[in-house]
């Protein structure tokens, strides 16, 4: 399939989607689940684009601040995608019910670096409403026993959180590490946990520009759904080639 970024609707100052959510939408489309959620969808870019990539699918998206909420509504307007304007974390979702959670969450610590002075833009970028532990905490029952939760942070971030991750339950199946230049080394990794523990979690690694805003050809068929960057655990935890 050939692939272009789709043109949204989002705020013209403060919050600005990026890069980020246009890769975790990728990664997340490879497992190919049939019923999925965007958590904290902000915008809806995550839910748009996996929805084009999967047109057969499902998709439910949630986002607590309604100035985002209202760009979201327009950009899912014409997809079969459900929108839920509250807190995941309190919503009374039914057990079981999605095979995959996508979230592109806060970057930042509560309390670390500097706070941005528009509100919107800086409760996405600052964990001021939960992190990302706090939200597979909260969605842990919603998603299926062989369901997959993808997010996308920086590698510091979620070399940090990892350990804590695992002590909930949640564990590491397949990592994307990204980085921005050839001669650059990572920033970034998309990565799916499970609540199975695997003997060795698949690994992948991936350049995403071959210049300035222009992305690699690697990166193209990332985003087109071809190539095999990321190799995927299927149900039985076997590989999918």
């Amino acid at each position: 399939m050939s692939w272009q970024p789709m043109r949204l609707s989002q705020p013209k100052r403060g919050y600005r989607y990026s890069v980020d959510a246009l890769l975790l939408a990728a990664f997340a489309a490879r497992f190919r689940p049939r019923r999925w959620l965007d958590l904290g969808t902000g915008c809806g870019v995550v839910a748009a684009h996996l929805s084009a990539y999967l047109p057969e699918s499902r998709g439910m998206a949630v986002e607590r601040q309604p100035e985002l909420a209202a760009h979201a509504r327009t950009n899912l307007a014409a997809a079969p995608v459900g929108l839920i304007e509250g807190d995941a974390r309190t919503f009374p979702w039914r057990r079981e019910v999605f095979d995959l959670i996508a979230c592109n969450p806060p970057y930042y610590a509560h309390g670390s670096g500097r706070l941005k002075k528009d509100p919107v833009a800086a409760a996405a970028r600052h964990a001021l409403h939960g992190d990302l532990v706090d939200f597979c905490d909260a969605l842990f029952g919603a998603l299926t026993p062989q369901g997959r939760f993808c997010a996308v942070l920086p590698c510091t971030s979620y070399e940090r959180m990892e350990p804590r991750l695992v002590a909930r339950g949640w564990f590491p199946w397949v990592r994307l590490w990204v980085r921005p230049f050839a001669d650059r080394v990572p920033n970034l990794v998309c990565f799916a946990l499970g609540k199975t523990l695997v003997d060795r979690p698949c690994s992948g690694e991936m350049v995403l520009y071959r210049a300035h805003r222009l992305f690699s050809e690697r990166a193209h068929d990332f985003f087109a759904l071809r190539g095999d960057e990321v190799p995927i655990w299927s149900e039985d935890h076997s590989l999918l080639e």
